[in-house]
């Protein structure tokens, strides 16, 4: 069994991590490997509920994509951990992409935001003779994608009731709803000569896209943990912690 990688694991995104201990629980002697995650934990007991269920499992294999989390998991996990970068790196040919903008900030504005930060960079940019624009990947809402995407859940919670028959369809709505998401998300960022964002596969895709890029940490700390790890080489990769830090570097 495979279990899809990301950034919640822990007690952050508490509703997937909890689904993803039912789904540990219930199916013990199942091989499950998990994708490449970031770790963070925030209280005690979840942490311990965590470590007991991983612990007891006799065939589950942990995949990390920061040195950080490698080092938490090996302290409180007994089971196989390997380190390996996120797996939007095994992205083969992003279409390409023209700048019309000067900079392309991608922002987030949910709970791992660190610091309210998009008046004060429109501030900085407004300053400076730069055309740019500020989103966010989720403002986006293709209705078609959307609606074949929500039409596959419904037959999902629906199974096993006609699931053979179901597959295909499936199939294409998830395929077509992440389809779109990329392909959004790269005219997003690529239509900056530089980018600005505090998402860790804003970073990412910048770089496979060819941008600089100007990157703030996440509240769980994900991002500057991956640039560690990872980036920390690349010439176009600036992990940034203040407005001033931006203004100096931009």
């Amino acid at each position: 069994m495979l279990l899809q990688g990301g950034g919640n694991f822990g007690d952050h995104w508490s509703h997937h991590h909890n689904f993803r201990l039912e789904i540990i629980r219930a199916f013990p002697h199942v091989p499950i490997i998990q994708f490449p995650q970031s770790v963070f934990f925030k209280q005690k007991e979840n942490l311990d509920r965590t470590r007991e269920l991983i612990n007891s499992h006799q065939n589950f294999t942990l995949i990390i994509r920061d040195n950080r989390s490698f080092e938490f998991c090996k302290e409180n996990f007994n089971c196989p951990i390997f380190l390996c970068p996120d797996m939007a790196f095994a992205i083969d040919g992003i279409p390409a992409t023209s700048s019309y903008l000067d900079v392309s900030c991608l922002l987030r504005d949910d709970k791992e935001l660190l610091v309210e930060k998009r008046d004060d960079i429109r501030r900085v940019l407004s300053t400076r003779d730069v055309s740019y624009q500020v989103n966010d990947w989720l403002d986006e809402r293709n209705i078609v994608a959307s609606k074949l995407n929500g039409l596959a859940s419904r037959i999902v919670k629906r199974v096993p009731v006609g699931y053979g028959l179901s597959v295909p369809f499936l199939t294409f709505c998830r395929r077509y709803y992440a389809q779109r998401r990329f392909l959004y998300g790269a005219k997003l960022l690529g239509r900056g000569k530089k980018v600005v964002t505090d998402r860790l596969h804003g970073h990412i895709m910048s770089i496979l896209l060819g941008r600089e890029n100007f990157t703030f940490d996440s509240l769980d700390g994900k991002i500057s943990a991956f640039h560690e790890t990872w980036t920390w080489a690349d010439p176009r990769s600036h992990m940034i912690s203040s407005i001033t830090e931006l203004e100096e570097n931009l």
